[in-house]
């Protein structure tokens, strides 16, 4: 028994140090590349650009923009940053030095942002995810190799990835959702839905007012969520797997296991969804 205890105290201590020294370590290989404030007017933009690492946008209650860059041992010494600041605007890039290595192994980036909850984001990284929580603005947010995540936003949005998933939940207003190799969810209301995924599953639940909806995956599921009495132009088409409606269809145009063309409640703004290899569902 004594010996057990005394293996657990001596694996207790290892683990401890191992912790310390990730921490340490952690702080030593983190540096902050670049933090400033500066104030922004109502409706103002934001452009962020980046050639790695993720982004985050937090809002708060002052009409200030406060950008904090941070980054490991390559970020600090390959990489510079550009700000430039008006009443009406914040511009920030970061990108290679002059005096950059070509090739920068292991490099660790990333770019938090506070900003008033007014405001137009146009967002851009090369490498990493994008993540945007409770803004009235339009937004624009683009990554070459990670996911894209927003919540609580009233506007325009425009997303786009080349490699991860898009999540939107609690939005109003048209939104555009492309990623070439990812699942796209989406809960919003009031506003067209353009969602498109080459390799991926759809899943979309909408209130409000139908201004059209367009769904398309090569790959994978579509499931719509619409209100009961959600009136539209409906066609659904798989080659791949079943469709089905479950809203009142009051006027049938063709329906087959792969094929649904018809009006529900009357008739509306066209609903499309497509799919090459999966299954196709309307439900309420």
């Amino acid at each position: 028994m004594n010996n057990i205890k005394k293996f657990f105290r001596i694996s207790l201590l290892i683990i401890s140090a191992v912790c310390l020294l990730t921490a340490f370590s952690f702080a030593q290989d983190n540096f902050i590349l670049h933090e400033g404030t500066s104030t922004i007017s109502e409706n103002g933009d934001i452009n962020l650009n980046t050639l790695s690492g993720d982004i985050q946008i937090h809002s708060w209650n002052k009409n200030e923009v406060k950008i904090v860059a941070t980054g490991n041992q390559t970020a600090k010494d390959n990489l510079e940053v550009k700000r430039d600041n008006s009443p009406e605007s914040v511009n920030f890039s970061v990108r290679k030095s002059k005096t950059a290595e070509k090739q920068l192994d292991n490099l660790s980036l990333k770019v938090e942002v506070w900003t008033p909850e007014k405001v137009n984001l146009a967002l851009s990284t090369a490498g990493g995810d994008v993540e945007v929580n409770n803004i009235e603005g339009k937004v624009i947010a683009t990554t070459a190799g990670g996911d894209i995540s927003l919540k609580d936003i009233k506007g325009k949005v425009i997303l786009t990835t080349a490699g991860g998933d898009i999540n939107c939940t609690n939005y109003s207003g048209d939104i555009k959702a492309t990623t070439a190799g990812g699942d796209i969810a989406l809960t919003g209301s009031n506003g067209k839905i353009e969602a498109v995924t080459a390799g991926g599953n759809v899943n979309v639940e909408y209130s409000g007012k139908n201004e059209g909806i367009k769904l398309n995956t090569m790959g994978g599921n579509i499931k719509l969520k619409l209100p009961e009495n959600f009136s539209a132009n409906v066609k659904l088409s798989t080659f791949g797997g079943s469709v089905k409606c479950e809203l009142n269809m009051t006027k049938i145009i063709k329906e087959k296991e792969s094929i649904i063309e018809a009006e529900i409640n009357g008739g509306g703004e066209e609903i499309n969804c497509s799919t090459m290899g999966g299954n196709i569902t309307i439900y309420k």
